[in-house]
């Protein structure tokens, strides 16, 4: 509205935004491209799995902000 400032995201809730989106954009285009070999469909079922716990807030303490999450989280690929 006029004459009001937009709420200001911090840089690191900007990134964990960022992260969120790619997420479920990359978890979008993978369940396109579903395997029809069973060890990687399992496989893909776990990597989802730990994608989308990465961004589920239900799975840390609420003091917790989403980047701080995002971070704290071991490497999943080197």
């Amino acid at each position: 509205m006029c004459g009001e400032l937009e709420e200001e995201v911090s840089p690191d809730e900007e990134i964990y935004n960022r992260y969120v989106a790619h997420v479920h954009a990359f978890l979008a285009a993978l369940k396109k491209g579903k395997s029809g070999d069973a060890v990687h469909s399992h496989l893909d079922r776990l990597f989802r799995g730990l994608l989308l716990e990465t961004v589920d807030e239900r799975k840390a303490p609420q003091s917790m902000s989403g980047f701080q999450r995002m971070v704290s989280l071991p490497r999943m690929c080197h």
